[in-house]
């Protein structure tokens, strides 16, 4: 059983979002995001690990600013009407658009073996869609009581701009909010048995607290995991043992001669009968208070001795651990913020692979983390990957087909925080492309530039499509340089994801890079080629053949490149000039202006 799809509305910096939702979910942005805000969304509908119902502290602090500062607007610029109109009938108009509400919903696949559990929760989609279903609100019920409490503040307060402004809290009065848990299209309320069902595990990022001293176990997720190991018979041998401690304990420190009864006994005739009776007896404590007392240790030290990072390792292995031998709970979601946490390179990699072996071999619970860290975004899992930016959340699993997804599986030189979050990116066809604009971007002394290059295959379409989903409304920038090839059709397709003062498509005038290169620079490269690189004469007297040459022979390509991209901005090629193309990209980002078309 695995949550498959996810909408959010009006919840903290998400206005509205949606997304699918593969085995795994991982979460990538810059910070501010919405990473964490979408961890947090996601468990608003489930039950917190341990005891409780799902109620969670939701407050108007949760709720989207931009939708508060609409509805404070909206009642800003129809107070006056608002008053005129009958409550119940305004109530259906506009004015309910306006009100701010947060709504989580969540889509499950549910296997075979859940189905009776979560029957309840079977509705229709829009589409008529047989599908499970929960829904979290958060929201004002009865609109009216609204309008009322408006109606109070119109008689006390002034209703000019300037003084409304002063109480946008009584604008909107919290006391008014309800939350509630639904089963979407029915609006059935979700009873207790069947949220309780539904758990969740959250890790936030502080959790350098976990046993930070001797007596502290940290976690009551690991409590858990030894109650759970524990049966019957271990149970009885536990108490045998701690009643052998005791009686050792007793006899040690002779318990029974600390009270002096046989100066009471001898004066009194009948005192033996009641003193002889008191006795200090084994006092078992509960099973879980027990194990509260054991502490984790790593290499025979209390782990409070550990650094940060030993720690944080122990503590996500453990919790990983408890859910995944954890049978009694139908469905569990562990969410963990940034767990590459004080880690290091080699532990980075041991984590990720035991979260990736438990969450897959584990069928009743699913795994979602956020990260910054490409050790723990999976190349070959890239289905799993959710790109947040500015509230919005863009799936690769939505957003890409498998065709798409393998070719980005393929590229050598995949890094989608460069590619996705760098202010300006360029991208390339091959190494050759990269190695002479790097190398002419540092040879500008006088100047700093933010430019990353980032070599790929052809097949730029599917990747623009979804750089600019992510990037629409920043002011981030992309160009595409590519070779002619002789395919106008080609060059005509991908001109049009062009994007003014956003996307520039550049391509070469003449067949390859090369040729744009010799071109421009023929005189100086004539003798440049042949002093390093020893090319034949007739080659280097000929345009055509030298072009020729350094596409066609085996390790002319790269050689030369690599000879011109150290000569750059040296005597040798001090008046060299790269290709229009090339110029027109780099230049493009000189541009401060952000105009869409």
């Amino acid at each position: 059983m695995r949550i498959n799809h996810v909408w959010i509305s009006g919840y903290r910096n998400i206005k509205k979002t949606d997304f699918g939702i593969n085995n795994k979910l991982i979460l990538i942005g810059e910070n501010n995001s919405g990473k964490s805000n979408v961890l947090k969304a996601i468990t608003s509908p489930l039950s917190p690990g341990g005891e409780g119902y799902y109620t969670q502290p939701m407050t108007l602090r949760d709720v989207n600013d931009e939708e508060k500062n609409s509805y404070y607007k909206y009642i800003k610029e129809n107070f006056d009407q608002l008053m005129k109109e009958n409550s119940e009938v305004i109530a259906q108009t506009e004015f309910l658009s306006y009100i701010p509400k947060v709504k989580i919903r969540l889509q499950f696949d549910v296997d075979d073996d859940s189905r009776f559990y979560f029957e309840k929760l079977i509705t229709e989609d829009t589409e008529g869609n047989i599908v499970y279903q929960l829904e979290f609100q958060y929201q004002i019920d009865d609109p009216t009581k609204l309008l009322d409490h408006l109606k109070n503040v119109k008689r006390i307060a002034s209703n000019d701009d300037e003084e409304l402004s002063r109480i946008q809290v009584n604008l909107l009065p919290e006391d008014l909010y309800k939350s509630h848990l639904i089963v979407p299209g029915k609006n059935d309320t979700v009873s207790y048995d069947l949220s309780k069902n539904l758990k969740y595990y959250s890790l936030i990022a502080e959790r350098d607290g976990f046993s930070t001293s001797r007596s502290k176990m940290g976690s009551s997720a690991i409590i858990k995991l030894l109650n759970r190991n524990i049966d019957d018979q271990s149970k009885i041998s536990i108490e045998q043992g701690y009643n052998t401690f005791f009686d050792e304990v007793k006899d040690s420190t002779k318990m029974d001669e600390v009270f002096n009864w046989a100066k009471y006994a001898s004066n009194y005739k009948n005192a033996q009968e009641f003193f002889g009776e008191i006795s200090i007896l084994p006092n078992m404590p509960p099973m879980n208070s027990l194990l509260n007392s054991v502490q984790l240790g790593y290499a025979e030290e209390p782990l409070a001795q550990q650094g940060l990072g030993y720690r944080n390792l122990v503590y996500l292995s453990a919790m990983v651990n408890a859910l995944e031998r954890d049978d009694e709970t139908p469905f569990a979601v562990l969410s963990i913020e940034e767990p590459e946490a004080h880690l290091s390179n080699e532990n980075q990699k041991l984590l990720i692979s035991f979260l990736n072996s438990s969450s897959e071999s584990a069928n009743n619970f699913q795994l979602m983390y956020s990260t910054h860290n490409t050790n723990f975004l999976p190349k070959l899992a890239l289905e799993n990957v959710v790109i947040m930016s500015e509230g919005k959340a863009t799936s690769f699993k939505t957003e890409m087909n498998a065709e798409d997804l393998n070719y980005l599986i393929r590229n050598p030189n995949l890094d989608v925080y460069k590619l996705f979050f760098s202010t300006n990116v360029i991208l390339v066809e091959g190494l050759s492309e990269e190695l002479l604009i790097k190398s002419y971007l540092q040879s500008k002394k006088d100047s700093l530039n933010n430019i990353e290059v980032l070599s790929f295959h052809k097949g730029f379409c599917a990747i623009i499509r979804l750089w600019l989903k992510i990037n629409i409304n920043n002011r981030r920038k992309l160009a595409v340089i590519r070779d002619f090839d002789n395919q106008p059709r080609a060059k005509g397709k991908i001109e049009k994801l062009a994007r003014k003062n956003k996307i520039s498509i550049n391509t070469t005038n003449g067949y390859t890079l090369e040729d744009d290169i010799v071109k421009n620079n023929f005189e100086i490269l004539r003798p440049f080629f042949k002093n390093h690189l020893d090319w034949p004469d007739d080659v280097c007297q000929d345009k055509q053949k030298l072009a020729k040459y350094w596409e066609n022979t085996s390790g002319a390509k790269g050689a030369a490149m690599a000879e011109i991209s150290l000569a750059i901005n040296t005597p040798e090629l001090e008046n060299f000039r790269l290709p229009e193309h090339i110029m027109q990209a780099i230049n493009f980002f000189k541009d401060t202006t952000n105009e869409n078309n």
